[in-house]
């Protein structure tokens, strides 16, 4: 019997370690790809016009960026979070690409009360979004609208496709880290799929 209580707390402590792998390499991922000389040339050149044409959007857009930086580091060492807690780190995110591409780009949400308690592994609701933008057209004459709601304890992310013909590189995290991720936690697997015109991302919320 105490063989098998040790056997079983190593296999919790390896599933452990893969874990804060697995969240680390998300950390790092995102951090690299938000500090990617694209990203940052895209952020600068926003800010630059926004410093000339409305300095108090200009501070805004500042102190968004400050903060998306200081939420990640802040996640690092989490496996879980709340969907409320992620709601709260991609808001900034969202100011900065709702800035960036202006009418172009509209991301709505939705969520329950009830549900912003459930939990979820971190950054997922980003790695979605980041993946819409790379993977889609964004102009004026073709928009992309992301949705994000819930239904009942099912974190839906959505998108229209307009899928571009050459992909920017997307962050290497994308579907196989969420899915890894959620299997330490639970079986119900989150789905990644197309439905007619649209990308759809189920993420199963999970209670503690």
């Amino acid at each position: 019997e105490k063989e098998l209580i040790q056997k079983e707390k190593l296999i919790l402590e390896d599933n452990n370690e893969l874990l804060q792998n697995e969240n680390m390499l998300a950390r790092f991922e995102i951090l690299k790809s938000q500090v990617s000389p694209h990203f940052l040339f895209n952020t600068l050149n926003a800010l630059s016009y926004l410093i000339e044409s409305d300095s108090d959007k200009a501070m805004q857009f500042t102190t968004a960026f400050s903060k998306l930086y200081r939420t990640i580091l802040e996640l690092k060492d989490k496996n879980l979070i709340s969907l409320e807690e992620e709601l709260q780190h991609v808001e900034s995110y969202f100011f900065l690409q709702r800035t960036r591409f202006g009418s172009s780009l509209n991301i709505t949400s939705n969520i329950s009360t009830d549900v912003r308690s459930l939990n979820l592994p971190p950054f997922s609701i980003q790695i979605c979004v980041e993946n819409a933008i790379n993977h889609n057209v964004v102009s004026e004459k073709y928009p992309l609208s992301i949705h994000v709601y819930n239904k009942d304890n099912i974190l839906i992310i959505e998108n229209n496709l307009r899928e571009k013909s050459k992909i920017v590189k997307s962050t290497s995290i994308g579907i196989a880290n969420i899915k890894s991720r959620y299997s330490f936690f639970t079986s119900a697997e989150p789905e990644f799929k197309k439905e007619g015109d649209l990308f759809v991302v189920k993420l199963p919320l999970l209670r503690n």
